[in-house]
């Protein structure tokens, strides 16, 4: 048996009772935060850059490692312009091999 409870039953009986109000209450604050949550509008994401640059892995190593479609699912690193992308990549700088950016750039 829990040590912790009373031992008689009318004390047992007020603490279930207490329980049940507390309960009722804990089910009441849940519904009002429901309903608050969803009268507040949604936030809108951020629009997804078209461009994206990665920087290189290296900490020591200040050249990019690929440029990347905004879509792409590797892609990580700097939004960048259409122009900077192809700059980038003129430069020397790689196509991720996943979206191939060149190509929807015409390089």
């Amino acid at each position: 048996m829990n040590d912790s409870l009373p031992p008689d039953l009318d004390r047992l009986q007020t603490l279930e009772y207490w329980l049940r109000l507390q309960l009722r209450a804990v089910h009441t604050r849940i519904e009002e935060v429901k309903r608050y949550e969803a009268s507040r509008p949604k936030p809108i994401p951020p629009p997804q850059p078209d461009w994206l640059l990665q920087p290189a892995r290296a900490a020591g190593d200040g050249r990019p490692l690929y440029v990347h479609e905004g879509h792409c699912p590797a892609a990580t690193g700097k939004a960048i312009t259409r122009r900077q992308a192809t700059e980038a990549l003129t430069s020397g700088v790689e196509a991720c091999p996943f979206c191939r950016p060149d190509t929807a750039l015409g390089l």
